[in-house]
């Protein structure tokens, strides 16, 4: 091999091997910008469903407040009669509509139960003897007993009582009027209700979640407090039976490690965190 093709080749090889090292490199950048675009757009979506989430929480406590403070709240604790004062019935009917949840109860100092929104309960049951076993209404009303005026007991979704398949969490408060108390305001909210809002009512890939994105929440305990994408979408929601118990999955059925290692154990994951105040 004579010296110029030795020269040849050695510039041949050198060229070969630069362009080699751009191009590895041209990929490395390419692929650190999607990687960082894809982390800022899910960052995006994760403060815009925190927010809706904790607005969700204010807005539970804002019904609260409004029922809490309303001056037929007072007539209708201190009525005995689970029929009485007809038309603010319907105006609760009417804020549990508006505020997205899922049942509202309101129990004198008693314990009678005088006014229920979806009559799992009967109106004038005692806490004390009429309750299924199981339910968190006695638990919740002891609680409101021993409550400083102006606090609110939020209870984690679990198991209903009522109906097993879903899994629902209360908000409580204690009513006083003039540092004196006369009841107990309490509303129980359905996971369903977080899926929706999580899920922008179930449309991830119009809202930037494309294919595979979803937004999970999850516990201390990891356990999730909604219903994740993969789940819903192999699911038949189409049929009324089964939505229910697919949207409102039992805290505890799945949780975020074996989301993670299961159902994406060949899939590069992106993904952003952060916590979530009430």
């Amino acid at each position: 091999m004579t010296l110029r093709l030795r020269i040849f080749l050695f510039n041949l090889i050198s060229v070969f091997l630069a362009t080699f090292v751009v191009a590895i490199i041209g990929l490395k950048i390419v692929e650190s910008t999607v990687v960082d675009s894809t982390y800022e757009r899910l960052t995006q979506i994760r403060i815009a469903k925190t927010t809706a989430i904790e607005n969700y929480f204010r807005d539970l406590q804002m019904a609260v407040n409004l029922i809490s403070s309303h001056e037929l709240t007072d007539d209708l604790l201190a009525s005995n009669k689970t029929e009485s004062h007809p038309e603010f019935r319907r105006l609760l009917d009417n804020y549990v509509l508006d505020f997205n949840i899922y049942d509202m109860a309101l129990i004198n100092p008693k314990g009678t139960i005088l006014y229920t929104t979806r009559k799992d309960i009967e109106d004038g049951t005692s806490v004390y003897t009429g309750l299924q076993k199981g339910s968190k209404l006695k638990e919740l009303f002891v609680w409101a007993l021993k409550a400083q005026e102006g606090s609110t007991l939020f209870l984690d979704f679990d198991k209903d009582i009522v109906n097993p398949k879903i899994a629902t969490g209360y908000v409580t408060s204690p009513i006083y009027r003039d540092g004196h108390f006369i009841g107990v305001v309490i509303l129980k909210i359905s996971i369903s209700e977080v899926d929706r809002i999580t899920s922008d009512n179930f449309a991830w890939a119009t809202h930037g979640m494309g294919q595979t994105g979803e937004t999970l929440i999850y516990g201390e305990d990891w356990s999730l407090r909604n219903t994740g994408r993969f789940r819903v979408e192999g699911s038949d929601t189409k049929n009324p039976q089964l939505e229910a118990e697919v949207l409102s999955s039992n805290r505890g059925d799945e949780d975020i490690k074996k989301i993670e290692n299961l159902d994406r154990k060949s899939t590069r994951l992106n993904s952003s965190h952060t916590d979530i105040s009430r």
